[in-house]
């Protein structure tokens, strides 16, 4: 299948939050037909844990995990790689903690579905 160049470059990260009760909300974009996502099943952000559950739908992938037993973990202005694992594909997003968010400095896409 041919890529469409312009799609693949286009970020598949919407946003990252963390709410104030240590909740963390990733929301993909699903629309990116160069850069399909599968059932995801992992998400690396200080330790792995197994997304049990997430919403999909055309438009957007919204995965929400509670963060509260390890966000006094995050050191201010340090930089931390988040991992988004489905079966043959990751996403890898470099960020910056800061002012307790996460600041996205760069993505990387790999898919082998």
């Amino acid at each position: 299948m041919p890529r469409n160049l312009k799609e693949f470059k286009k970020p598949l990260l919407k946003s990252i939050n963390i709410d104030s009760n240590n909740v963390v909300t990733i929301v993909l974009d699903n629309t990116n037909k160069s850069k399909p996502i599968g059932e995801i099943h992992e998400l690396k952000l200080f330790y792995r844990v197994d997304v049990l559950k997430y919403e999909r739908n055309n438009n957007e992938i919204i995965i929400i995990q509670d963060i509260s037993e390890y966000k006094e973990k995050f050191t201010e202005d340090r930089r931390y790689k988040l991992e988004i694992n489905w079966f043959g594909g990751h996403l890898f997003l470099e960020t910056i903690y800061k002012n307790g968010q996460f600041i996205v400095v760069d993505e990387h896409y790999t898919n082998r579905i």
